[in-house]
């Protein structure tokens, strides 16, 4: 199967040139058709924006997204893939959300910017107070089932409990 890592898919050269996850997903409407397929690869990259965010990931970069060739001159998006929570990194992202927002890891850009993605505001933060219920009511719990100590699973603790896990966590009392 044919793949195709974000940069290439972006017609990026070099390392040094970035990119926002909004460039993929016009990228994704020329590239994957505007099928009910695409809409819903646009709603799973957002999800990753969310995920990414919510837990720390910083390795985002456009090596670490790619696409699929399913055929008939269609890619797909791929499986997520290499993604490393880190409980100590600045939350800056490495491909941004939007070029106006920048690479802050903000679930709050992500929100602004989910019409772009084809889902509504209130959508999008439902979505993103769901994830981060999920998130932290489970990664404790897997970390262990993984084999990971108790003090290691605390070290770990600020990936997933952060401002941005808060913010999301207050969505269902905000005005979205």
């Amino acid at each position: 199967m044919h793949y195709a890592s974000a940069k290439s898919f972006l017609g990026l050269q070099s390392d040094q040139e970035t990119a926002c996850y909004t460039d993929l997903a016009i990228a994704m409407r020329r590239h994957c058709g505007n099928s009910e397929q695409t809409i819903a690869e646009l709603k799973e990259l957002f999800q990753r924006i969310l995920f990414t965010t919510l837990v720390s990931n910083n390795d985002d970069h456009l090596k670490n997204h790619g696409f699929l060739y399913s055929g008939n001159e269609r890619w797909q998006l791929s499986p997520a893939f290499d993604i490393n929570p880190q409980p100590f990194r600045h939350a800056q992202l490495k491909t941004g959300i939007t070029e106006s927002s920048g690479f802050a890891a903000s679930v709050e850009a992500a929100i602004e910017a989910a019409y772009l993605f084809e889902i509504d505001e209130s959508k999008a933060a439902s979505m993103a107070f769901n994830m981060a219920q999920t998130i932290i009511g489970r990664w404790r719990r897997i970390c262990e089932e993984t084999g990971m100590s108790s003090r290691e699973c605390d070290m770990y603790t600020p990936a997933f409990d952060n401002s941005e896990t808060k913010f999301a966590l207050n969505l269902d009392r905000s005005a979205y």
